[in-house]
């Protein structure tokens, strides 16, 4: 019967072929290209707002700073979820940054997960556990995102279309990308006089990172040196414990002075490890950002005069020892503090 039917309508039939053909290179399309529909009109508008912006800070980041490439937050795909990054550092070892050999990073869809393994090696390892905004590498614009404040929202499309753009070292490109993105926050916001609210918000939790990561710095240099020491593990739990206390204690101090809440957190060589990855250098890049008189696409440029990593040495990055990174970095410092305010 149904071949009868085709050759008594194969007109019809051909219509159909064609409507279905159509319909199965859309749903390809949509799949290669993230396209996924919004579940009503009011988060429709919700992603246009977003996409806007993405647009918005894609064309200022070109223009001003000398980006080229854009592969962050571009399409919507509401399917992604909340992603949850999990980190483990030795309990007695200071992790160099978030890449090091000795750290265990994984990422997970669900917390609970990402605490089971934590659980399982909390006699031997440090833990932490980060819901994630987002990466670089392509990145999707997803409900996670539309729910972030605008300031957070421009600081992360900046932030990580600059890792796309360049390749330093872990601490070099945190550092300097985390300086850009509060600076395109707060050059957009005031082009928006509705947003003054945000605009003071990106002032003001740029002067917060620069006072914390001070504090971080410190005790990241204080838990280095007590690891170094020959003394029993339980002398140094007692010691590190105590350290761990007093950063805690000096970052909600700073967090109090700025009027800003304190995210719960616990304090240990898996979170320093982190943090010290964007803070290292952060005072420095802000340092360059004030020699050039304020300047943002100066800055930039001379940002983008470091050495590219994989450019300093014959091996693979992933092969890089912790030594040959820090002797990379200790050159683009150097480069970095000739255009660097001095420090008074």
């Amino acid at each position: 019967m149904k071949i009868c039917g085709f050759v008594k309508r194969p007109m019809l039939w051909l219509l159909l072929a064609t409507v279905i053909f159509f319909l199965c290179c859309f749903g390809c399309a949509a799949k290669i290209h993230n396209i996924q529909p919004a579940d009503n009109t009011a988060q429709l508008a919700e992603i246009e707002k977003a996409r806007a912006l993405v647009k918005e800070v894609n064309d200022y980041c070109r223009e001003k700073l000398g980006y080229t490439i854009f592969i962050n937050y571009q399409n919507y795909q509401k399917s992604t979820g909340i992603k949850y990054l999990f980190r483990a550092s030795p309990k007695y070892k200071l992790s160099y940054d978030y890449s090091s050999s000795a750290m265990r990073s994984e990422l997970f869809d669900n917390e609970e997960e990402a605490k089971k393994l934590a659980d399982e090696l909390k006699d031997s390892h440090d833990t932490y556990i980060y819901k994630l905004d987002g990466h670089g590498g392509g990145f999707p614009l997803t409900n996670s995102f539309l729910k972030l404040d605008k300031t957070r929202q421009i600081l992360l499309v900046a932030h990580e279309d600059w890792h796309d753009n360049i390749r330093f070292s872990y601490s070099l490109e945190e550092g300097t990308g985390t300086l850009l993105g509060y600076l395109v926050a707060i050059e957009i916001l005031k082009d928006h006089p509705q947003d003054s609210d945000a605009l003071q918000y990106a002032k003001t939790i740029l002067e917060w990172s620069r006072a914390r990561a001070g504090v971080i710095i410190k005790y990241y240099g204080l838990l280095e040196a007590l690891y170094k020491q020959d003394v029993p593990e339980p002398v140094k739990e007692l010691a590190r414990q105590e350290y761990f206390r007093e950063a805690e204690k000096e970052c909600l101090a700073v967090s109090k002075k700025f009027g800003l809440n304190s995210s719960i957190t616990t304090f240990n060589n898996a979170t320093f490890a982190s943090w010290i990855t964007y803070d290292r250098y952060l005072e420095l890049a802000y340092r360059v950002y004030l020699g050039t008189g304020n300047d943002i696409s100066k800055t930039a440029e001379i940002f983008r005069g470091i050495k590219p990593l994989n450019k300093q040495s014959l091996l693979p990055e992933f092969l890089l020892t912790e030594e040959m990174i820090k002797k990379y970095e200790k050159e683009q410092v150097q480069y970095l503090e000739k255009y660097a305010q001095k420090v008074k």
